[in-house]
């Protein structure tokens, strides 16, 4: 699953419990699990090519979708060939098996590929877009930038009652942002320059 799939119907959860109907219904016995959570900016599959390395212990690997196996086409069909030569049947939860023995079933994955791959290419363009209006209408994207009260911050630091960590909580931020906080407010104060209230 991808990162942002947390988030929506095709969480951790979902997928699993849609995995695990199917095989009941078909009478398959699920001997091993491989689960990835990455970002759609990377091909690094831990899991995943763990699944590949020991392809040839299973008769067959069931996903909940089709995108679930392959980042992109050009990945789904250097998939395709390995799954072919190992003759593992593919089970995907949306449409059922595939017989990679079947020209027929053989097509379909491909096709089902295709779909699959030329939908993710239309939804990032969608989210380009709105990322682009976005930008256009509130001036910026992404997360709103975490102010911290650098007055509070030093009464609670000379205090000397008070860790990092403590502090980062009083003011509402995570350690890591307080500790980059105080790096830019320095790196500005060393150039000379006018550092931005808080």
């Amino acid at each position: 699953m991808s990162t942002k799939d947390q988030e929506d119907k095709r969480s951790y959860e979902n997928q699993i419990n849609q995995i695990k109907k199917y095989a009941k219904e078909f009478g398959l016995k699920i001997s091993d699990e491989y689960r990835d959570t990455i970002s759609g900016t990377t091909y690094k599959r831990p899991a995943f090519n763990k699944l590949l390395d020991s392809i040839n212990n299973y008769k067959g690997v069931i996903v909940a979708f089709i995108d679930r196996l392959g980042r992109d086409f050009v990945e789904q069909m250097n998939l395709f060939v390995k799954l072919y030569n190992s003759g593992t049947d593919v089970h995907v939860v949306d449409f059922g098996k595939i017989n990679m023995d079947s020209i027929d079933d053989q097509f379909r994955y491909i096709l089902e590929s295709w779909f699959a791959a030329k939908e993710n290419l239309r939804r990032r363009k969608r989210q380009l877009l709105g990322i682009e209006r976005y930008k256009k209408e509130h001036g910026r994207w992404g997360r709103k930038e975490k102010k911290i009260d650098w007055k509070k911050y030093e009464v609670m630091k000379k205090s000397g009652v008070f860790s990092e960590s403590e502090i980062a909580r009083a003011l509402g931020v995570s350690r890591t942002t307080l500790y980059n906080k105080k790096k830019n407010r320095k790196k500005n104060k060393n150039e000379g320059k006018r550092v931005e209230k808080y």
